[in-house]
């Protein structure tokens, strides 16, 4: 296959303020769990709370592999900064995170904020509390057993692949994924663009989410970009760089070469600069 690349771009948001009060919040919820995707995401959201005091917890996956990138929103989250670290909890220990979240507004519910975690595909916590804590402050997403948004998730992202044009079947069975041999000087490079577009065009922090299927003699055939941040000008530099990738490809039980997907995360945090993020259709 040709080497097409292929930007999906959000909507610029704007920056928020404001330290965390010493309290805590529990929301609980006022809709069902909500499921969609397309080819290049699964996202499972559901409203907590009514009127004014509606929040946002959306769960998202780009690849059928571990990481889950939760966007959180409502009026309770105006305290939390992007300044400190938060310790996220997905509803049981074993998905407990610490990190510095990128912050931001969601259309529709206010200020909110993004992180990563590696989630668990299936199952969680029989209580079912989702907790977010940041200086003093924590709010609680009163959700319930996670299973069957989990499930939901997790079905929607092993068939990601198939979307791709990729052989889903031999998927399962691989001895081993791609392996990027000089990741250390391209991923910087693609930072570094990533980086100089977030702070040219918007003065702004940003994250991004990119995708490469890599063939058998572990060379890049496509390139996606399938989460940007913070700005609506594509950044088709980012695909042009990751055509300099080499990689060990992918391997199947019997050791043959196959292809396969990787992906790619970068970030970049300045003090003083603007922060927000967006929310694909």
């Amino acid at each position: 296959m040709g080497r097409a690349i292929r930007i999906f771009v959000p909507i610029l948001l704007v920056a928020l303020p404001g330290l965390a009060a010493a309290q805590t919040t529990s929301l609980t919820p006022s809709t069902g769990w909500q499921s969609e995707g397309d080819s290049n995401r699964c996202r499972v959201s559901r409203v907590f709370g009514e009127g004014d005091a509606r929040h946002l917890l959306m769960l998202e996956r780009f690849a059928p592999d571990e990481q889950v990138h939760v966007t959180l929103a409502g009026a309770a989250l105006a305290g939390f900064t992007g300044e400190a670290r938060a310790q996220f909890d997905l509803a049981d220990a074993a998905t407990r995170v610490r990190a510095t979240p990128l912050v931001g507004e969601v259309p529709g519910f206010g200020p909110g904020l993004k992180l990563s975690v590696t989630g668990p595909a299936t199952g969680g916590d029989a209580n079912g509390v989702v907790t977010l804590a940041q200086r003093g402050a924590r709010l609680r997403f009163e959700t319930g057993a996670l299973d069957d948004a989990l499930t939901m998730l997790d079905s929607c992202a092993q068939a990601l692949p198939a979307a791709w044009g990729l052989d889903v079947a031999q998927l399962r069975n691989l001895a081993s994924g791609p392996q990027w041999l000089n990741r250390a000087k391209v991923h910087r490079s693609i930072a570094n663009s990533f980086a100089e577009h977030w702070w040219f065009h918007a003065q702004a922090d940003g994250i991004a989410h990119l995708r490469v299927i890599v063939n058998e003699v572990g060379q890049p055939e496509d390139c996606t970009v399938v989460y940007a941040t913070a700005d609506m000008r594509p950044n088709a530099r980012a695909c042009r760089i990751m055509q300099r990738a080499r990689f060990q490809p992918a391997l199947d039980a019997t050791g043959k070469p196959v292809r396969a997907w990787y992906t790619a995360s970068f970030k970049d945090h300045r003090r003083g600069a603007v922060t927000g993020f967006g929310i694909p259709d």
